[in-house]
């Protein structure tokens, strides 16, 4: 797969930890100072996220701090579970079914296990 480089969604581009958690300054822990990332072309933007890289004061968990990941194989369709948004709406975590991605293949459990 190939990648291209794109600038950290969750630092936007600074190089440093956008929620100051350590200290003024601190370097951003995903792309480590470097403000950019390795991404897998092609991508789309993280649904979990909606593309900030972030949850809370957190990296996001679905595509790591990056704000887009590789697209769901095809076929794919919406998630079932979290209508299509990646998160539950109970906890707002990441929906279990799809793994915040808001996509599923369209094979189901019994095709996987033949």
């Amino acid at each position: 797969m190939d990648q291209h480089e794109i600038d950290c969604a969750y630092c936007a581009g600074k190089g440093t930890d956008p929620h100051g958690q350590l200290w003024r300054g601190a370097t951003c822990y995903v792309c480590h100072g470097k403000k950019t990332v390795m991404v897998p072309l092609p991508h789309v933007s993280c649904r979990f996220c909606h593309g900030s890289g972030s949850y809370k004061t957190f990296s996001c968990q679905v595509c790591r701090g990056a704000g887009v990941m590789a697209p769901v194989s095809e076929p794919a369709r919406p998630c079932p579970a979290c209508a299509g948004h990646g998160s539950e709406k109970s906890s707002g975590l990441a929906c279990l079914e799809c793994r915040g991605r808001g996509e599923i293949t369209t094979t189901t459990r019994e095709e996987e296990k033949v």
